[in-house]
């Protein structure tokens, strides 16, 4: 945990933000929703990316689930005159100078795992004087040098406890915590780089470039390729990662935005405010030794000096003063890994009655229960396969939201959900894992530890459809896009397309804040035919009946530009009427099966009953996903599928199951 970064931006923000935090509104617009046939399976690929030797490229799973640690806090203090790095519990008790040097020795760094501490200190040495980085043990023993007059700063683990980066004349820097290797230099350009932060995931590290007043946010892979600008306003003047692997930054003005502090996504999208003190407990928790999520920070409250506090409601003036000392106590840091529950055992007075509460669960009983969370009434086929599961498993099944459930005591849920939202479920899923309920998630992928998440790979559904299209039309001609789901990363996806089909020119495209007005985007589908009247193919991946309506309007009917069509009975309907006035019209459906409802119940309820999922099954960017099949419908088997949904409404989807055979036998390890 790094907050030693955001120790300013409190300071900027605390008074404009102590009585109320910054709110954010994230957009739930309903997508359309779609499903799969038995007909065409697209397999996940495997990306594999070659790296420095010297570096991780991957993280070994877990043999056994790891013991919680309690976030016990290290901090640098004056107090003795120069400074020292400090450690003592989550209530400020068992207070330890670690180093008691006359040097001075700052910005601690505590490991993931809470066993070894980073740090600057410039104690001279043969060599030279100046900042290097030292590790020592949480005890103050064993300091080691790892750096050499290099005027290190900003130390940062990787969540692994394997590495730490740090800054020194003005790059960005990598050395292996045990000092088997030298710091490996990862920028080495002439910007000042600082600041650097390493992803949950260990792939990713965060940095600011730029220099004072004038720093940007930048993203590099661990090995230093793959540099990447995130902002560029400048201003910027604290980074770190979320909990659940979204970049949080803290800057000076953002015009009408307001406030301090922002989240965004690793590849800068979707940036929203993070609001102040009281919010950002969501991003960069702390746990008291009773398991409450709040913050921890130093600042200077009063004019005299600074301290290190907690903030939550709980405490009775809201801010607990940690250190309350006249010197000055700062940058605290705590172990990433730590967690809830370590001191329940210990010291916590209702331990006995959650047992009590615990013993009269229906779980706890023996009975499994499941609960769907997240219903969409626009996604009611999700639902309804969901309880058809659990009819033939013949077990209790209910429904409500994410802690109604988990107050419960459900034996496993499974959430409903979407890329864009699935963040905002990032405390309840945690909440879930540390009550032993298994969550399963549809239609999204996140990195939050607790969950797994059962979709289709959303990169695949437009690759195949775009592929599709440019195959069709001979890999030349001119091509329009309107791209809704921004979400789900579809424009890298067409970027990628557009480089690989080079004849291909793109002449129009609209993104997620293009109006869902069904006219106007009609009139701008007209505008675009009349403008190309050659274009090729229009792809979307929403509305798809209304890129149809725009293009009747104007062209003949052997003049029709490739589309995509819904994979709903609707969008079939439109596809077979507009098909038989103009035998130039050519169609396909991809569908996102309402059926993973099904599958996550099965996986539920095998988890519950305690089956564990095979570990070479997850796939995705966060390597939590398990992906299902994309069902096609084409030409050849449209009349099939139009048959099957006779007597359905007209927003019943093309659906899929797999068996309850298939999803142990693909997902789970053998007993």
């Amino acid at each position: 945990m790094k907050p030693i970064h955001f120790t300013f931006i409190f300071i900027l923000c605390i008074f404009s933000l102590i009585l109320a935090g910054c709110n954010s509104a994230a957009s739930t617009t309903d997508t359309e929703v779609m499903p799969p046939t038995e007909a065409v399976i697209i397999e996940p690929a495997v990306d594999l990316k070659p790296t420095e030797e010297i570096i991780p490229t991957e993280i070994p799973l877990p043999t056994e689930t790891p013991e919680p640690i309690a976030c016990t806090i290290a901090f640098e203090s004056n107090r003795d005159g120069n400074w020292e790095i400090y450690h003592m519990g989550p209530d400020g008790k068992d207070l330890r100078n670690l180093t008691n040097h006359p040097a001075d020795d700052m910005q601690p760094a505590l490991s993931g795992d809470g066993k070894h501490i980073a740090f600057i200190s410039n104690r001279e040495t043969e060599e030279c004087a100046g900042q290097s980085l030292y590790v020592m043990s949480v005890d103050g023993t064993d300091p080691k040098r790892l750096s050499k007059c290099i005027g290190a700063n900003s130390p940062d683990w990787s969540s692994d406890s394997e590495w730490i980066t740090f800054s020194g004349d003005r790059d960005i820097f990598i050395v292996p915590a045990d000092g088997s290797a030298d710091p490996v230099n990862l920028t080495n350009s002439p910007e000042e780089d600082g600041f650097p932060v390493i992803s949950p995931d260990n792939q990713k590290i965060a940095f600011l470039s730029g220099g004072t007043q004038n720093w940007n946010v930048f993203i590099m892979d661990l090995d230093g390729s793959q540099p990447q600008q995130l902002t560029s306003e400048g201003g910027e003047i604290g980074i770190d990662w979320s909990e659940d692997g979204r970049i949080v930054v803290g800057g000076w003005d953002r015009g009408d935005q307001g406030c301090c502090n922002f989240v965004m996504n690793p590849d800068g999208s979707d940036i929203m405010e993070a609001g102040g003190k009281g919010e950002m407990q969501k991003y960069l928790p702390f746990w008291t030794w009773d398991g409450n999520r709040v913050e921890c920070f130093s600042v200077n409250l009063d004019g005299n000096n600074e301290e290190v506090y907690l903030l939550g409601e709980m405490f009775p003036d809201i801010f607990f003063n940690l250190t309350n000392h006249p010197a000055d106590d700062r940058n605290p840091t705590w172990p990433a890994l730590c967690g809830p529950g370590v001191l329940i055992q210990q010291s916590n007075p209702d331990q006995e009655q959650d047992e009590e509460l615990d013993q009269q669960s229906s779980a706890d009983s023996g009975e499994i229960v499941l609960g769907y969370a997240g219903d969409n009434p626009w996604q009611s086929q999700r639902k309804d396969n969901f309880y058809r599961a659990c009819q033939e498993l013949g077990v209790k099944c209910v429904q409500g939201e994410m802690d109604e459930l988990i107050n419960q005591r459900v034996s496993a849920i499974v959430l409903n959900s979407r890329n864009d939202v699935i963040k905002g479920s990032h405390p309840s899923i945690l909440t879930a894992r540390d009550k032993g309920i298994p969550v399963i998630v549809l239609d999204a992928e996140n990195i939050t530890d607790g969950a797994y998440y059962i979709t289709i790979d959303h990169d695949k559904w437009a690759a195949k459809s775009l592929e599709w299209m440019f195959d069709s039309i001979g890999g030349k001609g001119d091509f329009a896009f309107f791209n809704f789901q921004t979400y789900n990363n579809h424009k890298a996806v067409i970027e990628a397309m557009l480089t690989k089909y080079p004849g291909i020119k793109l002449v129009e495209a609209r993104f997620d804040d293009y109006t869902h007005d069904h006219t106007v985007m009609e009139a701008d589908v007209r505008a675009f035919m009349k403008r190309y009247p050659n274009l090729k193919a229009i792809w979307t991946d929403e509305e798809f009946d209304n890129v149809i309506w725009g293009v009747k309007d104007v062209v003949s009917a052997d003049n029709w530009p490739l589309v995509l069509c819904g994979a709903t009975k609707r969008g079939l309907q439109v596809w077979e009427t507009v098909k038989a006035d103009n035998p130039g019209f050519n169609c396909i459906a991809l569908s996102n099966p309402p059926g993973i409802a099904y599958d996550a119940a099965y996986t539920a309820f095998y988890l519950a009953s305690g089956l564990e999922i095979n570990p070479l099954s997850l796939r995705g960017e966060f390597g939590k996903t398990l992906y299902v099949d994309i069902p096609i419908v084409t030409q050849d088997d449209l009349a099939k599928w139009i048959e099957a949904f006779a007597g359905q409404d007209d927003h019943h989807s093309v659906d899929q199951f797999m068996t309850p055979e298939e999803i142990q036998e693909k997902w789970f390890l053998k007993e």
